[in-house]
């Protein structure tokens, strides 16, 4: 379910306050990759766009971390309020404060990225084939 799509992730992040403490930033982007880009429901739970079900043994899991030092790390996201935790009987529910901040829910951005994509593989294509036709030529010398 997580393997399609792609974040944006600005240039800004370099001068966060967060940036240079590890396992925090760690945690912060693994949200933002986990993050529901639309709404849903989960045992009758909804689930608002840019929020996520999970446990922390599964951040822990998922993120290489220790389930304190998740805990440490989301505590530090929280008091920043980046995020916010909503504990449940048996899950986790994390929301991206300002999601739509972070990630935008513009289908011309799509449309454009894949273009830019295509336009770059195409590029690529032509140097790649300028750098074979230069081969051949320096060989035939």
């Amino acid at each position: 379910m997580y393997e399609k799509g792609y974040i944006s992730l600005s240039r800004k992040i370099l001068s966060w306050r967060w940036y240079t403490e590890i396992n925090t930033k760690t945690v912060f982007i693994h949200c933002l990759l986990k993050a529901n880009y639309k709404e849903g429901n989960f045992k009758n739970v909804n689930i608002p766009r840019g929020s996520f079900v999970t446990s922390y043994r599964k951040l822990a899991d998922e993120t290489g971390l220790t389930v304190s030092k998740v805990r440490t790390a989301l505590k530090n996201l929280e008091l920043t309020r980046e995020l916010t935790r909503t504990a449940h009987a048996k899950f986790l529910v994390i929301t991206v404060n300002n999601y739509d901040l972070y990630q935008t829910n513009d289908t011309i951005s799509d449309i454009e990225m894949t273009l830019k994509s295509h336009r770059d593989d195409i590029e690529i294509a032509t140097i790649e084939e300028s750098n074979k036709v230069i081969k051949e030529e320096c060989n035939k010398e």
